[in-house]
């Protein structure tokens, strides 16, 4: 058995017996505690925005799913998608690109919605393996296309500074061409 002490008890009502003592203390008064921050800056960062806060929240879920997303299923669709929203430069736009990205990949389960046996599932095998090779090909089909559209938006200034460049340096030649015979006469 530990003897114990009876509680004692505390009076700090403004009229108690330690009211006298806070007050001598300087305990009773507010200002003994000053924030170090304007009253005008701290209501300016008191100020509710749900904006930042859905962002961020936004950005953590995406990348949660991205990475589990990533690691479930690696193709080169997926990289592709990544190169291509990181090059939009439009969060929106990536954003747009990542859902309907998930939502065809999400599709395909629809496929198994009415296998209920064995033998519907071992049917549905078969003919995901006969349109295993179609698939393939449309899907490196699309990769190509849009890998090239990316190409042309990414070089197209550059581009249009070498056709514009190659066309004058041809102009000038011609014009030179035509300048020692037009002088000869």
């Amino acid at each position: 058995n530990i003897p114990t002490k009876p509680p004692i008890k505390v009076d700090y009502g403004l009229s108690g017996a330690n009211s006298t003592l806070a007050v001598e203390k300087g305990l009773a008064e507010a200002n003994w505690y000053q924030c170090a921050v304007p009253h005008e800056t701290m209501r300016k960062l008191l100020n509710r925005r749900d904006g930042p806060a859905i962002r961020d929240t936004t950005l953590w879920f995406a990348l949660i799913l991205g990475s589990g997303f990533a690691t479930y299923i690696t193709t080169a669709a997926l990289y592709l998608l990544f190169v291509m929203a990181a090059l939009s430069a439009n969060p929106a736009v990536a954003l747009g690109a990542g859902l309907l990205f998930g939502l065809v990949r999400g599709a395909s389960v629809l496929l198994a919605r009415h296998v209920t046996s064995p033998e519907a599932l071992r049917a549905l095998h078969r003919r995901l393996q006969r349109l295993d090779p179609t698939a393939s090909r449309l899907t490196v089909l699309v990769e190509v296309a849009v890998g090239l559209a990316l190409l042309a938006v990414a070089w197209l200034p550059a581009l249009v500074m070498v056709v514009l460049t190659l066309l004058v340096a041809r102009l000038v030649q011609a014009l030179i061409r035509r300048a020692p015979a037009a002088s000869a006469n």
